[in-house]
């Protein structure tokens, strides 16, 4: 009599999916779901009731930025565990600091935002390069890092 053939336990997709191409899209969409949602809707309504005027443009920013953030957590998720900290909380912190750095410094220098979106002038147009890396740490740790724990991703 032939011996029963053992299966090993099979892993759910998201986790097996995690170290392969699909992996990468499965990271992408965690990591753009909160921008795609949140960001153009944000964006806009401050743009609006700062200036009523319909002329003034703000560009493709509310298109783009949800696909950065989908690339950023692409490679959070290939390389974090390389980043400072001990915890996968802290390293998520230091992930959306230094994305939410990089975005404010090419926003603050290159488009003025905080001039063009906020109409801050003078020292206050640099408080974004403060405020927004902490904004982005928080974005990262509790709702990208969320998605990307329930998707079963790094």
């Amino acid at each position: 009599m032939p011996s029963p053939t053992v299966r090993p336990p099979l892993d759910p997709p998201a986790h097996r999916a995690a170290s392969s191409a699909d992996g990468d899209v499965v990271a992408f969409v965690a990591g753009s779901a909160y921008p795609v949602v949140i960001v153009p809707f944000a964006y806009l309504g401050v743009a609006y009731h700062i200036h009523p005027e319909p002329e003034l443009a703000y560009g493709l920013v509310p298109l783009f930025l949800p696909a950065v953030f989908g690339l950023a957590n692409v490679a959070f998720v290939r390389w974090g565990r390389r980043l400072p900290g001990g915890s996968r909380g802290a390293r998520l912190w230091v992930a959306g600091m230094i994305f939410g750095l990089g975005l404010t410094l090419y926003g603050t220098f290159v488009e003025d935002v905080p001039g063009r979106l906020f109409q801050w002038q003078g020292p206050w147009r640099y408080a974004t390069l403060i405020l927004a890396p902490l904004l982005y740490g928080l974005v990262w740790r509790y709702v990208i890092g969320g998605l990307n724990r329930r998707l079963g991703l790094g």
